[in-house]
């Protein structure tokens, strides 16, 4: 998954909260198969330094994606 962009993905401006965008983003990943079954999505930190966000938004996105089946958190 590459760094560079992420940040310029998700925009405060908009009435969608931040982590849900980043759940969009990643959950388009898994979808399109750019993020495989078994792979690695990268924890909270990592999260929060790609989308310059804190990492309890990173935290709430990856709950989203696991709640939604997606993901398994460890």
């Amino acid at each position: 998954m590459a760094k560079a962009g992420y940040s310029t993905l998700v925009d405060e401006r908009l009435p969608t909260p931040l982590y849900h965008q980043i759940f969009l983003i990643l959950r388009s990943q898994i979808f399109d198969g750019r993020l495989e079954p078994g792979a690695l999505v990268p924890g909270e930190e990592e999260l929060a330094r790609q989308f310059n966000v804190s990492r309890i938004t990173a935290r709430r996105a990856l709950a989203e994606l696991a709640a939604e089946g997606l993901v398994t958190r460890g």
